[in-house]
């Protein structure tokens, strides 16, 4: 699977950029973050694996505005609100 960046260039899929950015955001000391808002490895790894299978369902080359609504989403399925914040800020 593709991503289309916001240049219009196509790459290849990479989780692990996903992951490095929700740990980034989740690693930025800010005022309404919470140690509740924090979210562990696990959960991480949940989040990243639920992203990953709603992009695999587009079955087309995906723009990378469209995962990051994703993570958002993902992010706020597992309750984490103010991170998904933080992360909209962050990206």
């Amino acid at each position: 699977m593709n991503v289309i960046k916001r240049n219009g260039s196509e790459v290849e899929f990479n989780l692990s950029k996903i992951k490095a950015a929700i740990s980034k955001a989740n690693s930025e000391k800010h005022a309404d973050i919470t140690e509740a808002d924090l979210i562990d490895e696990e959960t991480l790894n949940k989040v990243c694996n639920r992203v990953w299978t709603k992009c695999k369902k587009y079955n087309r080359a995906i723009h990378v505005e469209e995962i990051q609504d994703i993570v958002e989403d993902a992010l706020m399925y597992y309750n984490k609100y103010n991170l998904a914040k933080h992360y909209i800020k962050f990206r």
